[in-house]
């Protein structure tokens, strides 16, 4: 991955990250996980 690819997954995840916490989606972080993994296959 190129280092502005790298980037703009670091704040995706984190926007991504601030948003399920701020909907208060389930606590085991789950689907937080799920979306993480799915995000990072669009990227490979």
């Amino acid at each position: 991955m190129s280092p502005l690819a790298i980037y703009n997954f670091k704040s995706l995840a984190i926007s991504l990250n601030k948003v399920m916490k701020s909907a208060a989606v389930q606590t085991d972080g789950t689907v937080g996980q799920m979306s993480l993994c799915f995000l990072f296959m669009l990227y490979i």
